[in-house]
């Protein structure tokens, strides 16, 4: 009876299943089973889906400040304090102080994150739920002794001249030097720009440049980085102030005067001051002539540059172009000669950008703003005017929109030609 009925059901199963589905079963069931015996053997284990939110900060372990540094979790820099959504899961944590200057001391967490080792600076976060994982950190400021040095340029001490560092006022000793104890990192230091000798103001040291080991600066102030007990040297150059004016020119009269290439404009009786480095070496130049202008029309007298002299009255050149040697403070005086007036020729040439003579253009010559002379050029291009010497001459040409301007000095020893190119 009992093989008769399992006869029956192998038939049954054979009329439900053909072979080929049988066989395509059993492949799954063999299939299903190798799975599991790897997932027993060998555990995967996966982040949950599950979101919570995490707060991330930090604080001195005396409460004196808060949430300075980083925290690094799964190689992602945070700065703090923030608040993420982790998934449910073991993440890697490392605290990062802000400076040298700041230890880590221990973590601290609650609610539902714990960490794998609270003194350890990298650790291993596990977040199960919401919660907080702080990172206490202690100040152990690291100590050096920051001195400063003041110099002047043959390298002799510069006392009392006054040093900020990080705001800190000081004064230089005998030795031109201060001292302040810093803590480890960046530091401004601002020296004195330039310190004068009274009574007279005519001599000054004045900044010129840092040294820090085998590098210098212009910088002042200047910002340090300090990692060791460090001496930094400023250095000053001893200046002296030269004045240059004229004796001989009527007041009010237009001259100019040129330093170290440099061209200047006054009006007598004025006086140029330049400050000049001890020992160093300088080129000053006066107007060769000048002609006042009158009202409307010029004076019957031109002034003749004669000599310079000191303010002794000691002659150290009789060019109107010297150089000087600096030693002190001193006073330069172009002396002039007056003249009966006489003029020069001043002949100008207008032509295009392509060289070519421009015929009827429109000459005018300025004289310190005011027109003086006016022409119109000829079939070659040219105009000639008569005008008395004098230290500048702004000369324009225009034909139709065309135009172009030159400024030029016209000297008693000087018949000049001058080109001006016309655009077009």
């Amino acid at each position: 009876m009992i093989l008769s009925r399992s006869i029956s059901n192998k038939h049954i199963m054979n009329q439900l299943y053909p072979i080929r589905t049988r066989k395509f079963l059993s492949f799954l069931l063999v299939l299903g089973l190798f799975f599991s015996f790897l997932y027993a053997t060998f555990p995967v284990h996966t982040q949950g889906l599950t979101v919570y939110s995490v707060s991330l900060r930090s604080k001195q372990d005396n409460g004196a400040s808060a949430n300075i540094g980083f925290i690094i979790l799964n190689g992602t820099f945070y700065a703090l304090a923030t608040v993420q959504n982790l998934n449910k899961g073991r993440y890697e944590a490392k605290y990062v102080p802000p400076d040298p200057n700041y230890a880590f001391v221990r973590w601290m967490t609650s609610g539902s994150v714990s960490v794998s080792d609270p003194n350890a600076q990298t650790t291993t976060p596990i977040v199960d739920g919401k919660g907080e994982l702080c990172a206490v950190y202690s100040f152990q400021p690291r100590i050096y002794t920051l001195t400063v040095c003041l110099k002047d340029g043959e390298n002799n001490p510069t006392q009392n001249v006054s040093v900020k560092i990080d705001d800190n006022p000081f004064i230089t000793d005998s030795q031109g030097k201060v001292s302040m104890k810093v803590v480890l990192g960046c530091h401004v230091v601002d020296v004195q720009r330039e310190r004068y000798f009274y009574p007279s103001n005519d001599t000054r040291d004045l900044f010129e440049r840092w040294t820090f080991g085998s590098t210098s600066g212009l910088d002042n102030p200047r910002t340090i980085y300090v990692n060791t007990s460090s001496s930094y040297t400023a250095y000053y150059v001893r200046q002296y102030r030269w004045r240059l004016t004229t004796s001989g020119l009527p007041d009010n009269t237009h001259y100019k005067l040129t330093f170290q290439g440099t061209a200047y404009g006054f009006i007598s009786p004025t006086t140029r001051d330049e400050w000049v480095n001890r020992n160093g070496r300088y080129t000053f130049r006066a107007s060769l002539a000048v002609t006042p202008f009158t009202g409307l029309a010029w004076s019957n007298t031109t002034y003749v540059f004669s000599h310079w002299e000191n303010e002794t009255g000691h002659t150290i050149s009789s060019s109107y172009e010297t150089s000087q040697t600096v030693f002190k403070p001193e006073t330069f005086i172009a002396g002039y000669d007056s003249t009966q007036m006489h003029t020069r020729n001043l002949a100008v040439h207008v032509q295009s950008i392509a060289s070519v003579p421009i015929e009827s253009a429109n000459v005018k010559v300025y004289y310190y703003g005011t027109q003086v002379a006016s022409g119109l050029t000829d079939a070659s291009g040219n105009v000639v005017f008569r005008l008395p010497p004098n230290p500048e001459y702004k000369i324009t040409a225009k034909k139709g929109w065309r135009s172009g301007s030159k400024t030029i000095e016209l000297y008693v020893d000087s018949t000049l030609t001058i080109t001006i190119w016309v655009g077009g």
